[in-house]
């Protein structure tokens, strides 16, 4: 995990905490709604930055995400997997 303190803290030197997550955001940005699955950042100008958090059906997205990975792989690869 990146440590927070390290990156730019002159420029992003505002911590926020949130959801089990550490991020540093500009002074002049702030905090617009906050809940428990929903984060939302901005300044004067509008919204900057929104975070959500949603339930996903992690079997299925994995599954999904490596029969992408094999098909795309053999494609580049020139080459077949089996199973």
């Amino acid at each position: 995990m990146a440590n927070p303190d390290f990156i730019m803290p002159e420029i992003f030197s505002k911590l926020i905490s949130w959801n089990g997550i550490s991020f540093r955001i500009p002074e002049n940005w702030d905090i617009q709604h906050l809940s428990m699955d929903h984060i939302l950042i901005d300044d004067e100008s509008g919204p900057k930055m929104e975070i959500r958090w949603t339930q996903v059906d992690l079997k299925n997205d994995l599954i999904s995400y490596f029969k992408t990975f094999v098909k795309k792989s053999q494609q580049s690869l020139g080459i077949r997997i089996k199973k």
